[in-house]
């Protein structure tokens, strides 16, 4: 994965348009930052968030894709594991 450096070259967009992402919003536009976009699957019901809009993440597209930074604000993920064949003899 390669890393960044906040640059103002960098057009950001914020995956996640939750209380994370709007916390992430609101230290970016406080440092000078630009942020495009919030990505969220609840795009249809936000429409927008703190004067950004919001779009689903499929349908996101960028004419410059090449400055673009994606930044994922989540804090929930789902980990799913299916057991090893020793532990369903357990049960």
């Amino acid at each position: 994965m390669k890393t960044y450096k906040l640059s103002k070259e960098y057009n950001y967009v914020i995956y996640g348009a939750a209380f994370l992402g709007v916390q992430i919003l609101t230290g970016l536009r406080n440092s000078g930052y630009n942020v495009n976009a919030f990505l969220d699957k609840r795009a249809s019901e936000l429409k927008e968030v703190e004067g950004v809009k919001v779009y689903e993440p499929q349908s996101y597209k960028s004419d410059n894709k090449e400055n673009v930074v994606v930044i994922v604000a989540v804090t929930t993920c789902l980990l799913y594991t299916s057991p090893s064949p020793r532990d369903r003899s357990l049960s």
